[in-house]
């Protein structure tokens, strides 16, 4: 009754769906280079971090003399946000890097007995794919966060 009235009779939304995930994972298997952009861990910690820096703003001159602690938490935040800067810049000209030789291996058609020529490309998504590896890997705690174990990584870990 619940499936028949509310639910998918015909299972069409699921076989729509499935064929749109199977598309989605085609296009990510194909491509020779990981489809991942590190600019977008860059830019989310960019995000908080500044959040943050301008939630201590409202901290008044006698609060910050009370506890010197604090002013030397916010200069290490202030460093903290040249780090995440340096990072975004990085980061950029890694994903930059990663698309051009994305874009070279798939415009290109090079003739089968001209094989160092693909080895060349490949070798180079290697490095690429590898580079994002490390860089993902950077960005998760196998402790698991505070009082959620299960969840691993820094950035994109639930709140």
């Amino acid at each position: 009754m619940i499936r028949e009235n509310f639910g998918d009779p015909g299972y069409a939304y699921h076989e729509a769906m499935s064929k749109i995930y199977g598309l989605i994972l085609l296009k990510i298997t194909e491509s020779p280079v990981i489809q991942f952009k590190a600019t977008e861990y860059a830019k989310k910690l960019e995000k908080t971090v500044h959040e943050f820096i301008e939630s201590t703003k409202d901290f008044t001159f006698e609060s910050v003399q009370e506890n010197k602690e604090f002013g030397k938490f916010r200069f290490e935040l202030l460093e903290l946000a040249e780090s995440i800067r340096i990072l975004k810049g990085q980061s950029l000209s890694m994903d930059k890097w990663a698309s051009s030789v994305n874009e070279d291996i798939t415009r290109h058609d090079w003739p089968w007995w001209k094989f160092w020529i693909d080895w060349k490309y490949w070798k180079e998504a290697k490095r690429i794919n590898d580079a994002y590896k490390v860089l993902d890997r950077q960005f998760t705690f196998s402790g698991g966060l505070d009082h959620r174990n299960l969840f691993k990584h820094v950035i994109y870990a639930r709140k």
